[in-house]
């Protein structure tokens, strides 16, 4: 008997519904029978919010050109004269709106839903470019940029959470990169925007309008069935799994829904055993759990190379870095090519995720990050020492090429893997709570760079800041190397049990259920 036949395929009702394969022990075999599609879609709904909030991340870079050029120019409605301060909190204000909007983020996600926090959290987006268009003074940008990143601190916790909870094994690093992909994207738009129209009310409208299909996409999309069982809502849940796996079989998702009630069930003891569910008693199991005190561990240590490897400031002052380098490409145009390459390679960073796994795409986005902003570096450092650019003039091409390397790189893993990783390390008892503190540590480290990125360049020079970041992105490497697990393809039970140090093939179970299939 053939150990997989073929599999029957049938549409009912707008479903793709498969026949499963029988094993030769007469067991079912339950793999490559789900239709991914409906996760895919879900995830894209989610991530529009990533998107939104990339918008907003490098809409000072295009921005703050324009409002300049328009206020030389006498433009009395688009023009602001901004001193070199007041540009830095326009940059820096948003994220720590973004740390503060994370910190509540986990706590009233299990709370009320994942569905409805997100379906709120996009109408602070579309407020704040309300009061972009109509700022009259740079007060006004300084509460639309802070509103913006209060949104941006919800969303960068509550969609990995809700990605982590819907998507199957096979996929869940894959759509996890959605995150980061969504964001890279967020932020080719306004570079394009601002390279290609120079407009600032069509940069408004165009980040007002991915706000907007955030609101639309958190409307359709379903709540995680892992929530809705937390709450008793068990028939929510089934109807939402049958969705999301894309199936018509009620006893299948029955065995993956019994999966998820026994998680939740020991995340309910452990709740217990630590002296209840509270924030103070999952602070405290974050330090008495060896599990979890890991999951922190490596967590916090991949967000805190995340931002010291001086992402956020290359992105709110791409255009400023390129005019700083007079280099013959425009600095808006070489902003574009620079997010462009983002887009790709973090594209294909989520084909990668699942074939190489996180530990090698870590270590290689970290070293090819180091030598990218030692090169950017070192263009700075000659550029400092000539005394007519003459020793520079042939090296015009290095602050893009080094710059769309890091953009690599950093897409490759620093970007997209710490979110991801997040999602699968910490247990589902404190998964709430630790995501949104990693995500308030995040975006506390952006804030710190952003606004003291001209202070630094003042202090240690252009080319000794970027060294700076290119020494955090080498020792990136040795962290990742010395504590960080590796999660491709494996189970949370299998995960954890490698945290507290048990020896483990890294492999599933003959007989564990692992994927939700249609009616025999």
């Amino acid at each position: 008997m053939s150990k997989h036949p073929d599999k029957k395929l049938r549409n009912q009702n707008s479903r793709t519904a498969l026949t499963p394969a029988l094993m030769e022990d007469g067991s079912v075999d339950y793999s490559s029978v789900t239709w991914k599609f409906p996760q895919y879609l879900a995830t894209i709904f989610a991530t529009f919010g990533a998107m939104a909030a990339g918008t907003t991340l490098a809409w000072t870079s295009p921005a703050l050109p324009i409002l300049k050029a328009s206020a030389k120019a006498g433009d009395d409605i688009f023009g602001l004269d901004l001193t070199a301060a007041e540009s830095s909190w326009v940059g820096s204000i948003l994220t720590l709106g973004a740390c503060l909007g994370a910190l509540p983020a986990g706590p009233i996600a299990d709370q009320i839903g994942r569905k409805r926090l997100l379906t709120a959290t996009s109408l602070p987006f579309l407020f704040s470019w309300l009061l972009v268009a109509v700022a009259p003074n740079v007060h006004f940008l300084y509460s639309a940029r802070f509103l913006a990143g209060l949104a941006t601190g919800t969303v960068s916790v509550v969609v990995p959470i809700y990605v982590g909870e819907i998507a199957e094994r096979s996929i869940r690093g894959t759509l996890g990169s959605f995150f980061q992909l969504m964001l890279t994207l967020g932020i080719l738009l306004s570079y394009a925007v601002g390279a290609f129209s120079a407009s600032y009310g069509t940069l408004t409208v165009s980040s007002a309008t991915v706000s907007a299909l955030f609101l639309l996409g958190a409307i359709w999309m379903p709540e995680s069935p892992q929530y809705l069982l937390a709450w008793g809502r068990r028939e929510e849940a089934v109807r939402s799994l049958l969705w999301l796996r894309g199936v018509d079989n009620p006893i299948a998702v029955e065995r993956e829904l019994a999966s998820m009630e026994h998680d939740l069930t020991a995340s309910a003891k452990e709740a217990l055993d630590r002296g209840g569910s509270g924030t103070v008693g999952v602070l405290r199991e974050l330090v008495t759990s060896p599990v979890t005190r890991k999951a922190a561990l490596v967590t916090l240590g991949l967000m805190v190379f995340q931002q010291l490897s001086g992402v956020n400031a290359v992105i709110f002052y791409t255009e400023s870095i390129f005019a700083l380098a007079d280099a013959r490409l425009s600095a808006a145009s070489s902003a574009a090519v620079l997010g462009a390459v983002g887009v790709v390679v973090t594209a294909l960073a989520a084909v990668l995720v699942e074939r190489v796994g996180r530990r090698f795409l870590l270590c290689l986005s970290s070293l090819a990050g180091a030598i990218s902003l030692c090169a950017l570096g070192a263009f700075f450092h000659l550029q400092r020492l000539a005394d007519e650019q003459g020793v520079v003039q042939g090296l015009s091409w290095l602050p893009l090429v080094s710059l769309a390397a890091f953009a690599v790189a950093f897409s490759l893993g620093l970007g997209p893997l710490p979110w991801v990783m997040m999602g699968e390390l910490f247990p589902a008892s404190v998964k709430g709570v630790a995501g949104a503190l990693a995500a308030a540590v995040n975006w506390m480290l952006a804030f710190v760079v952003t606004k003291n990125f001209t202070g630094l360049t003042s202090s240690l020079g252009t080319d000794g800041t970027f060294w700076g970041f290119s020494i955090v992105c080498a020792l990136a490497v040795l962290f990742v190397a010395f504590f960080v697990p590796e999660t491709k393809g494996k189970s949370e039970h299998e995960i954890h049990e490698a945290m507290q140090g048990a020896r483990t093939r890294w492999r599933s179970r003959t007989n564990e259920p692992i994927k939700i299939v249609s009616p025999i």
